[in-house]
């Protein structure tokens, strides 16, 4: 990933967190997590993560129940149309 990183949060500074949804298929969630100083708007530290769902019963990854998949489909299409942050990396092949 590549990102931009002013400098390090400070012990007691306010701190913001805001994640977007990057994509999303039937069994997978793509986020993107950034923070930043509430004082500066400095981002000061950003990550990505891929979230499987999993069937704790069945042992394996499994697919989203409909509503569920349908609800994170609209989450996902929303924050897109709104604009995606700057320093995300490749959805790895996660799609709407």
């Amino acid at each position: 990933m590549t990102g931009e990183h002013s400098r390090s949060a400070r012990l007691g500074e306010g701190i913001a967190v805001d994640s977007w949804l990057l994509g999303v298929d039937d069994k997978r969630l793509h986020f993107f997590h950034e923070m930043r100083s509430l004082e500066s708007g400095i981002r000061v530290a950003a990550g990505e993560q891929l979230d499987l769902h999993f069937d704790l019963g069945a042992r394996r990854a499994a697919p989203f129940p409909g509503e569920v998949r349908a609800r994170l489909a609209a989450l996902w299409e929303a924050q897109r149309s709104a604009g995606l942050p700057t320093g995300i990396g490749k959805t790895s092949g996660v799609r709407g």
